[in-house]
């Protein structure tokens, strides 16, 4: 599938986050209501960030696709969001409700940590900040991360535990602590 890239150029969804010949999660995975972030499945902070997540999901309302992946492409150009835009988090909440919203860059990650709940609801007063500053840090951020924390070479794959909260993403064992790749490849 080819989907567009900010130049106006199109790339071949996968690429860079190749998963191997192994079967998809079903996408029944995601029950109405459900939180679904979309992230770069290569970068290291990503999918810390994912992970950090996914173990205080304490009301199972999240699950995780990787930007590389068919659903970003299907639920995120339904909302007029990039999937090719790999330095774009994006957080989708209400999940096949009427009330269904896509929020991008620090909004998204403002929104994750309030759907998360207890004293991370806290970091959302910084909502309060402008658009335009929330994104320009953000966007500082982005450029770096790959340097700061690396990069996969392929998407890591989760534990057996976890894995049915992610969509779009590989079943494979993995020898590594609960199935995920620990360390990145370094710039």
């Amino acid at each position: 599938m080819l989907v567009p890239t900010r130049r106006g150029g199109v790339r071949a969804l996968g690429d860079g986050c190749r998963l191997g010949a192994v079967e998809p999660m079903p996408r029944d995975a995601i029950t109405p209501g459900s939180v679904i972030v979309f992230y770069d499945g290569v970068c290291g902070f990503c999918n810390r960030t994912v992970r950090f997540i996914a173990r205080r999901d304490r009301r199972d309302r999240f699950r995780f696709a990787a930007l590389q992946g068919p659903l970003a492409a299907e639920l995120l150009l339904g909302h007029d969001a990039n999937p090719a835009a790999l330095d774009t988090f994006y957080v989708l909440v209400d999940y096949g409700l009427p009330t269904e919203r896509v929020y991008s860059r620090a909004r998204g990650a403002l929104r994750m940590l309030h759907e998360l709940g207890g004293l991370w609801t806290l970091v959302g007063l910084l909502r309060i900040l402008p658009e335009s500053v929330l994104n320009a840090a953000y966007e500082g951020f982005a450029a770096r991360r790959y340097h700061l924390f690396g990069r996969y070479e392929t998407c890591p794959l989760p534990g057996p535990g976890m894995r049915r909260k992610f969509v779009d993403t590989a079943v494979a064992v993995d020898s590594a602590k609960d199935g995920w790749v620990t360390q990145p490849n370094e710039l």
